[in-house]
């Protein structure tokens, strides 16, 4: 089980009901708020990019991009992540490159 277990007794919801595959309003909240503390450490992350050079710098303001991109693609699926993975098409993983790169050469931030 990847999510915190006090989270999910704050929220109300069990190992049992994970194992069931159940999705309902208390697991909805408890992925809404792993959602938003994930968007919160990603946006404290972003920061750090900075202080990075290189293709390192790029893989990792890549990862963060790619990241958020995924929490908003769970938020679009009404935090349901276990019918269905969320996942960035290829199509959207070159966007994602592109539009990384060319923020990084505009503003120097991802």
């Amino acid at each position: 089980i990847y999510i915190p277990l006090e989270d999910m007794v704050a929220f109300g919801y069990t190992e049992e009901a994970l194992g069931k595959n159940l999705i309902n309003k208390n697991f909805r909240e408890l992925m809404g708020f792993e959602v938003a503390r994930t968007r919160n450490l990603f946006e404290k992350g972003s920061e750090l990019v900075k202080y990075l050079d290189g293709t390192f710098k790029i893989e990792v303001a890549l990862f963060m991009n790619g990241g958020m991109k995924i929490l908003s693609e769970i938020e679009k699926q009404r935090y349901d992540v276990i019918s269905n993975r969320p996942s960035l098409s290829n199509w959207n993983k070159f966007r994602l490159t592109v539009s990384t790169l060319i923020n990084m050469l505009i503003t120097g931030k991802p």
